[in-house]
């Protein structure tokens, strides 16, 4: 394990929350759900603990999965029926434009918390990764799955 990590995290580990809590992605509690995706959304910002993370902004990648209540009819063919990703879009630049964030964590926990604001969204899937980190990785990064209420 990275020292700096083990040093980070050592005083915040215990029996209770090592294991990242397991969900399946799909609401439980309805039988049908629409789905809205983002791929592989590039950014450039400011995140990291490490020194030289302060200063440099690092391409990130984020992907989202959405599960929304179903659109009755198809939405009429009207955008304003339908979650929209465009909105979402937005959203995550103004996070990520909103200065520095420590942990990748915590940028996928805000884009989460902005995505379900929307009632109409049950659960998302939000994948975070810095590209640039290691020469022999594509990429590192965390996934969250978070649902309403």
């Amino acid at each position: 394990m990275n020292t700096l990590f083990k040093t980070i995290t050592a005083s915040q580990l215990s029996p209770a929350n090592e294991q990242p809590e397991k969900k399946a992605f799909f609401p439980e509690e309805k039988k049908s759900a629409d789905f809205l995706f983002i791929r592989d959304l590039e950014l450039d910002m400011f995140v990291g603990v490490l020194p030289h993370e302060k200063d440099k902004k690092q391409r990130v990648l984020v992907n989202i999965e959405l599960a929304v209540e179903p659109v009755p009819g198809g939405s009429k063919d009207e955008i304003r029926n339908v979650v929209s990703y465009a909105d979402i879009v937005e959203n995550i630049e103004n996070i990520a434009a909103g200065g520095h964030i420590n942990l990748l964590e915590s940028f996928a926990e805000k884009i989460a918390a902005s995505c379900l604001e929307d009632k109409r969204a049950r659960e998302i899937s939000v994948c975070v990764e810095k590209t640039d980190i290691f020469k022999n990785a594509r990429g590192v990064g965390c996934r969250i799955i978070r649902r309403q209420g």
